[in-house]
């Protein structure tokens, strides 16, 4: 038994020894496993911090070169954030605020993350601090929100550890009683910040239950409840449970009077409900706020406190809209004119949207209303002026600079004796400013604005009559295409009482390239009405309504054009007049060329004579002096061609000079058998008028851009195309069935470097981009009114329906009707059309093109009115016929002569035989006396 025992306990010794073993073992096994596996898990880590390092460098040398960027600002901080470096992420939160208000979403971030660190009193007040800066950005009911429950909460934490709180009960009632002024009037969310105070007050109040307190909560809701906010029932209960708990023996009288201040609430919340509920579902559309905004604005008595929370909510989503911040501008000037109000939102109004040039305005004339000094203002006319955003689009520039030209010479006292300095002052600004723009903004304004401006201010203000004479001819010559510019000049001379030359101005202008022909047509046959002189009358009458039907068969109906039309026949125009220029130092080069060569030529025919040769000598020299003088009078004639448009002024000019040069012909007739002088012969052709501002010799740098989207706007083909040089110019147009581009680099590397996008998507949509050679252009096909406003489709499947359709295409814009093409047995082939009650809709429409629908891919183009005028002609033709037809004997009707086999009829003198006696099969008549008639004959007889 002990043998047996002792044995048991000898293998459970070993059994034991060797699990220790295996222990040991395992252990160090899986002590070298996690050591290799935080080996890999420590270079993940550093090869991501490197990959980190890289991109915030990246970010970080980017926002050096463009430091304003707004999205390279919140890419900078995210990524900081990322990586927990809390000193940098400060300063880049700090640095982005000086240059643009930051969103709700960024405020909360930082807040939230300061919350975190922030355990010393000094560092909770500073958080506050980040919560009173917060609100000088944007109205937020979110952040009010964060700010009073977290004083509250430090409150109430700070009492039950019986500390010292940021804030005292009154600080905090303060502050409550401010949200609330602040967010009284949002309709849909003012309850959140209601609700928070008024639970405050009720813990307050069931700490010490007194009546000061409970008076107080009591006229806290008696003035909620007749303030309009869509809370208003849960308001209402909120109070009936007050009223139960603290003064129930007057329930029922309180609850009828505050009934009777909800039912006046609910009446003033009746027309606002559907607004209020557009907006929280579609916060995003600007015209859900405007709609609001201006239902408020046409109300008897505007509720102004109402209207600008309902401006700052628009704000708080739609900060980049010129438009809206204006809008709330002109709202604050009118109807609450304070100061420091009306101050804050401009510049809040130029952060947001620093490169509108109104808005700059707005913030210079609310300094005047503020009244400042005149530095002060200046101040703001300089730094708008050197902003780097407004330095990159001309209106906007041009905006600024005439509102600080015409401040400043409001400010000068012109009463004065000597006013010489400063009308050449200010002669000096306004020509540096037009060399500015034309250098920046290359060709310069199409709308002459500052030229207008200093034209008027040469007339009203320095009183110039000579010098108004002067820059009116300076600048028309120098912007011809600008239309009121001209009727401007037209005006002065008849305020100046010279009408004899009004009419040659008309007669000589209107075919140019004007940015509005109609407008400058129909003031000409305005005035031609009061034109006493019959014959110019009648005359200037004949070409005006002859120019009018051209302008309407190219399209032009109205005064009405665009700003892109208006720029597109000013940069022509200013081709055209360099073409000219250059054209004209070639002809003079050529002349001093050709006097050149003259004199030598005639110092060489005096030594001959001199020296006299022998004749075979002499005859060589001569042969060699008339190829000269010929090729001498060839450059002339390609002069005369080239100067002159019509045929018959080149065809006598071409005489002209042959007179002139008769001798040299006749050299040249004597000795054609010559083969020196086959060889200088030259055809005199003419060559066709160019047109320079088309040849692609003269603009390498200019890149054309076919088949973009109907909805691509500049900005986004400037983000697209300038990542390869500078851009200049970029030039959009919108056609019926297209869209195409054209964008001048300032070099021709430039232009072939940007190629690489040919073929490539932009929108979803295969673009074309080719250097601009309009030689290609396919030539202009008269054009016909067309109806925008109608969609033809074809490819469409047979099975589709009108509803399905009007489905598809509602989402576009309203469709005022539907139309599906069948054959006379009804059944569908394949089109239909759309037609849409406006233009807009139509063009939107259009992104349906290319979609697939029942496994066909439709096609989707603006209707086209040639078809249906053909139609027209045709049906107008048979109609015609139609007329015609019973004017023809009834034999002859729906018979042609064309092409009939000629017959000779035999027509008897006497009566005419019976028809029994005519042989059949026969094609003649038997009778006594026959004459023989042809077929002409025969119509004539029927009296065709």
């Amino acid at each position: 038994m002990e043998d047996t025992f002792n044995d048991e306990e000898n293998l459970k010794e070993e059994n034991l020894s060797e699990s220790k073993n295996s222990d040991i073992d395992s252990n160090s096994n899986s002590d070298s496993d996690s050591d290799l596996d935080d080996t890999s898990e420590d270079e993940e880590y550093l090869q991501k911090e490197k990959e980190n390092m890289k991109i915030l460098n990246d970010l970080s040398t980017g926002l050096k070169e463009n430091p304003l960027s707004y999205d390279l600002h919140v890419k900078y901080i995210e990524k900081l954030r990322e990586m927990g470096k809390y000193d940098e992420l400060k300063a880049a939160r700090n640095n982005m605020k000086t240059i643009y208000p930051l969103s709700e979403t960024l405020w909360l971030e930082w807040i939230n993350d300061e919350k975190r660190v922030a355990y010393m009193p000094e560092e909770k007040k500073n958080i506050l601090k980040l919560y009173e800066s917060s609100f000088k950005d944007y109205y937020s009911i979110n952040i009010w929100k964060e700010y009073l429950e977290y004083v509250i909460e430090d409150y109430n934490t700070s009492k039950e550890e019986e500390e010292e709180s940021l804030l005292s009960v009154d600080e905090i009632r303060k502050l409550c009683e401010k949200a609330i002024n602040v967010t009284k009037f949002d309709l849909t969310n003012s309850h959140i910040i209601w609700n928070i105070y008024k639970d405050f007050e009720l813990k307050i109040l069931e700490e010490n239950p007194s009546p000061e307190n409970i008076k107080k909560i009591n006229e806290m809701f008696l003035d909620r409840l007749k303030t309009p906010h869509l809370d208003i029932d849960g308001t209402l209960n909120s109070y009936s449970n007050f009223q139960s708990n603290y003064d129930n023996e007057n329930y029922e009288k309180n609850l009828v009077a505050a009934s009777k201040r909800v039912s006046k609430v609910k009446y003033h919340l009746k027309y606002r409900q559907k607004f209020e509920d557009k907006i929280s579902e579609d916060p995003t559309t600007l015209k859900n706020f405007y709609d609001y905004i201006n239902f408020e604005l046409n109300q008897k008595l505007i509720e102004i406190k109402q209207t600008r929370i309902l401006f700052e909510k628009a704000i708080s989503i739609h900060c980049l809209d010129p438009n809206l911040w204006e809008k709330y501008i002109i709202f604050i000037i009118n109807k609450m004119n304070v100061k420091q109000v009306l101050l804050s939102i401009c510049e809040r109004a130029i952060r947001n949207c620093p490169w509108s040039g109104k808005l700059w305005n707005h913030y210079a004339n609310a300094k005047k209303l503020s009244k400042c000094s005149k530095e002060e203002i200046l101040e703001i006319y300089n730094k708008a002026l050197g902003h780097q955003l407004i330095m990159n689009d001309m209106n906007n520039y041009i905006e600024v600079v005439i509102s600080k030209i015409n401040y400043e010479l409001s400010e000068v006292n012109w009463n004065e004796d000597n006013n010489d300095e400063k009308i050449e002052y200010f002669r000096n600004i306004f020509s540096e400013r037009i060399t500015e723009i034309e250098t920046y903004f290359n060709p310069g304004d199409p709308m002459g604005r500052i030229e207008k401006l200093w034209i008027d201010t040469e007339f009203k203000i320095f009183n110039n009559i000579e010098k108004t004479k002067e820059l009116y001819e300076k600048f028309t010559k120098k912007i011809g295409t600008n239309t009121s510019l001209w009727l401007s000049y037209i005006d002065f001379e008849i305020q100046q009482g010279n009408r004899s030359i009004i009419s040659q101005l008309f007669k000589s202008n209107y075919k140019r390239h004007l940015d509005n022909p109609m407008k400058f047509l129909n003031r000409w046959n305005e005035f031609n009405q009061n034109n006493t002189n019959l014959h110019e009358y009648y005359e200037h009458q004949y070409l005006i309504e002859l120019y009018r039907q051209k302008l309407e068969n190219d399209g032009i109906y109205d005064e009405n054009q665009t700003y892109e039309y208006m720029y597109q026949q000013y940069y022509q125009y200013q081709q055209l007049q360099k073409h000219r220029e250059n054209k004209h130092k070639e002809k003079e080069k050529e002349e001093e060329t050709n006097n050149n060569t003259n004199g030598i030529k005639r110092k060489r025919e005096h030594n001959n004579e001199k020296n006299k040769p022998n004749k075979k000598r002499k005859d060589e020299s001569g042969v060699k002096e008339k190829l000269e003088e010929k090729t001498n009078y060839d450059n002339q004639i390609t002069e005369k061609i080239k100067e002159n448009d019509n045929d018959n002024d080149i065809k006598e000019n071409e005489n002209d000079i042959k007179e002139n040069n008769s001798d040299e012909m006749k050299i040249e007739n004597d000795e054609k058998n010559d083969k020196v002088e086959e060889k200088s012969k030259i055809e005199f052709k003419k060559e066709e008028k160019e047109k320079p501002w088309l040849n692609k010799n003269e603009n390498p740098e200019t890149v054309f851009v076919n088949k973009l989207p109907p909805s691509i706007e500049k900005s986004e083909l400037r983000e697209i195309f300038e990542k390869y040089g500078n851009i200049k110019d970029i030039r959009l147009m919108h056609r019926s069935n297209r869209s195409f581009a054209y964008i001048d680099y300032e070099t021709s590397e430039e232009s072939h470097a940007s190629l690489e996008l040919n073929d490539t998507e932009i929108k979803g949509k295969k673009v074309q981009v080719a250097i601009s050679n309009p030689s290609l252009k396919k030539p202009e096909v008269p054009k016909i009114k067309q109806d925008n406003k109608e969609l033809y489709l074809s490819n469409l499947p047979f099975s589709i329906t009108k509803e399905q359709l009007k489905e598809i295409f509602s989402k576009y814009g309203e469709v005022k009707d539907v139309r599906l093409i069948t054959k006379s047995n009804s059944q569908p082939v394949g089109t239909g059309f759309i037609e849409y009650i406006d233009e807009k809709s139509a063009f939107k429409g259009l992104a349906v093109n290319g979609t697939e629908i029942d496994g066909r891919i439709i096609n989707v183009t603006i209707s086209d009115n040639r078809n249906k005028n053909a139609q027209k002609q045709k049906q107008q033709k048979k109609a015609k016929q139609a007329q015609m037809k019973p004017m023809l004997p009834r034999r002859m009707m729906n018979h042609t002569f064309q092409n009939r086999p000629t017959t000779k009829l035999k027509i008897s003198n006497t009566k005419k035989s019976k028809p029994d006696s005519m042989s059949e099969g026969t094609n003649e008549t038997t009778t006594t006396a026959t004459v023989s008639k042809s077929n002409d004959d025969f119509r004539k007889l029927l009296g065709l």
